[in-house]
């Protein structure tokens, strides 16, 4: 009788401990997270992990962001979402970036949060003056060719010769 009394008050244990795991669940809710760009929707994921929250991603992958045009479906699945990233600074098109600010959606610009690096267009002829070539043109003075011209030099000659007068 007391097995009977523990499995009861076991399966009461368990009934009440998974009903606190589902309301925690419900109290946190899952995010519906938009991005712009694949890679963008790639990296959310990765920061994500196994959080369960809703990722999407506008424009296909194998689409040019420059040029995507945004659908009335788009607009709509950014007003319902927690928050959209973007990339900002021009990669999306005008029209994506009104709706934004005329509907007051929580969105992150991604490129406002970072300094981009100035471009400098003798930056690359740098790279030719690393001493590449002085390396080239001091692995050639080595001493290869001694070593070989040395080599010839033994004397392998003789000892044939000298060979030769023993018998």
């Amino acid at each position: 009788m007391s097995l009977s009394l523990l499995l009861i008050i076991f399966s009461i244990f368990l009934a009440c401990s998974s009903g606190d795991v589902v309301n925690d669940e419900k109290e946190i809710g899952t995010l519906k997270i938009t991005t712009s760009s694949p890679l963008i929707t790639d990296w959310i994921k990765n920061i994500d992990g196994d959080n369960n929250n809703e990722i999407s991603n506008l424009i296909p992958y194998d689409s040019d962001g420059h040029h995507y045009q945004f659908t009335p479906k788009d607009f709509t699945k950014i007003s319902e979402s927690d928050v959209f990233f973007l990339i900002g600074e021009g990669y999306e098109s005008s029209s994506l970036i009104k709706f934004i600010e005329e509907n007051n959606i929580n969105h992150v610009e991604l490129l406002s949060h970072v300094s981009p690096m100035a471009f400098e267009e003798d930056g690359h002829d740098d790279h030719a003056d690393h001493g590449h070539e002085d390396k080239h043109d001091d692995h050639a003075d080595h001493g290869h060719e001694d070593k070989h011209d040395d080599h010839a030099d033994h004397g392998d000659e003789d000892k044939h010769d000298d060979h030769a007068d023993h018998g």
